[in-house]
């Protein structure tokens, strides 16, 4: 739904599931279709739930994050440095 998108598109990297639902109220969602769950349904889909039951982030926000990192990564490799990450082997006993 266009509302929803919206909605979604004007909302923080971190938000509440209460503040989605009043921008999505705001831009033409119907309070039945509110009652619905459809708000919910749409931000399963399209977001990351975080600890509490109502906080949410942004999926699109983590590409960006591994964008980011990635770029470092190749920043810190072209001046020499080396990059390591840690690896768990197990050895048979």
């Amino acid at each position: 739904m266009e509302s929803l998108q919206r909605a979604l598109n004007d909302m923080p990297n971190q938000f509440s599931s209460n503040e989605f639902s009043r921008k999505a109220k705001k831009y033409g969602l119907t309070p039945r279709q509110v009652q619905d769950g459809v708000c919910a349904q749409f931000l399963h889909k399209n977001c990351t739930q975080m600890d509490t039951k109502r906080m949410w982030r942004k999926k699109q926000e983590h590409s960006e994050i591994s964008r980011n990192v990635e770029y470092a990564i190749n920043l810190l490799k072209s001046k020499g440095y080396k990059v390591l990450k840690p690896v768990t082997e197990y050895q048979e006993l």
